[in-house]
């Protein structure tokens, strides 16, 4: 398979995910003021994701666990899985007990955005004047 690049899921670094933590308010909403709720849950939902996997809210976006450790690649990656779970069934997340159900556009949010922390080519894209580094696929 020339040119194919097979996605490698890696947390991005703390100090990316501090940013993105400060430049959804600062840009993304305020850009949107005049819009709808479904921005503003949209990018809730981001911000929950960089606030979990940042230890700043133990409990995670979607099912509420609370793991007692750093959040790690593979636990972010299903939380958004349980977002995707959530969003077929109306916004109610697949926990027991049950949870009082989310909105739509926060469950894509917190999809999006575990895609874009993950390093996953689907998901949310950094903007074009993001000061880090973009990982660049290898070439064959």
């Amino acid at each position: 398979m020339t040119g194919s690049v097979r996605y490698v899921p890696k947390l991005k670094s703390r100090e990316e995910i501090e940013y993105m933590l400060n430049w959804i308010p600062r840009v993304l909403v305020p850009a949107d003021e005049r819009t709808r709720w479904s921005t503003r849950e949209y990018a809730r939902g981001g911000t929950a994701v960089c606030r979990w996997i940042l230890g700043l809210d133990a409990a995670s976006p979607v099912t509420q666990k609370r793991l007692g450790q750093p959040v790690t690649c593979d636990d972010a990656r299903h939380e958004g899985y349980e977002s995707q779970v959530a969003m077929a069934q109306g916004g109610y997340p697949a926990v027991s007990p049950p949870l009082p159900p989310l909105s739509i556009n926060f469950l894509n949010g917190v999809d999006d955005w575990v895609k874009w922390a993950t390093g996953s080519p689907n998901g949310f894209h950094s903007p074009d004047d993001w000061p880090f580094p973009r990982e660049t696929p290898p070439r064959p």
